[in-house]
């Protein structure tokens, strides 16, 4: 048996062997992992890149010498207008949409 594999069987013996710490760390870390839901995935929205893709669709139709008269009307207040379109028009996380795969498109 070379050393390197020796080395490996017994850490872990040491590991895991019954009154082992590490053992008691990792299966606790292990259960609470399996067992905290997992908040951070929210279901994706009903209308995916409804903002990007309006916004691209009015700057096409209109032109960018349209939006520079608009843009300074919108100075403070750009990215709230913002949230607020998209939230109206579905942009924003929709938990019925979670099928358990993070932010999923549909």
């Amino acid at each position: 048996m070379s050393s390197c594999r020796r080395l490996t069987a017994d850490l872990f013996r040491k590991i895991f062997s019954e009154d082992s710490k590490m053992k008691k760390i990792l299966t606790c870390t292990a259960v609470l992992l399996l067992s905290v839901p997992t908040l951070t995935l929210a279901g994706g929205p009903d209308n995916p890149g409804v903002f990007g893709t309006d916004r691209a669709a009015w700057l096409d139709a209109n032109s960018g010498k349209e939006w520079g008269a608009i843009a300074p009307t919108r100075a403070g207040d750009n990215g709230t207008q913002n949230r607020n379109y998209k939230t109206a028009e579905g942009g924003d996380p929709n938990p019925e949409n979670d099928n358990g795969g993070g932010n999923d498109d549909e």
